[in-house]
C-alpha cells in the first residue's frame, strides 16, 4: 500500500518576491493602473503595503517622516489613507504619480 505524502503549502507572500527595484517599480505601476482601471484604490494601497514590508517598515518610516505605527495604520487592509500619505510613501518608493489627460 502506498503511503500518502503530506505537504505543507506556504501562504503566498508577495513581499518575499519583491527582491529588486525593477520588480518593485513594475509591481507598483501595474497595481496603480489596475486600481485606476477598476476603480479599486485598495489594490494600490495593498501594493504599497507589500512593498513596504519588502523594503522594511522601519526604513520606509524614516524615508517618509512617518512613524512606524502611523505607517502600519495607513497601509493596513481596509484603510483609507490620506492622499498626502500616499504621495509621501510613493515618493519614498521612487514612484512619481503623474496625471495625464485621457
Amino acid at each position: 500500500m502506498n503511503a500518502i505524502k503530506k505537504y505543507q503549502i506556504k501562504d503566498w507572500d508577495t513581499a518575499e518576491v519583491l527582491t529588486s527595484e525593477e520588480l518593485i517599480q513594475g509591481y507598483l505601476v501595474e497595481a496603480l493602473q489596475a486600481s485606476i482601471d477598476d476603480n479599486t484604490p485598495e489594490l494600490f494601497t495593498n501594493a504599497l503595503r507589500d512593498v513596504a514590508r519588502a523594503k522594511g517598515m522601519h526604513n520606509l518610516a524614516k524615508e517618509t517622516g512617518l512613524d512606524r505605527s502611523g505607517l502600519y495604520k495607513a497601509l493596513r487592509p481596509g484603510s483609507k489613507p490620506q492622499f498626502s500619505t500616499i504621495i509621501k510613501i510613493s515618493h519614498a518608493m521612487k514612484l512619481d504619480l503623474s496625471a495625464i489627460t485621457i
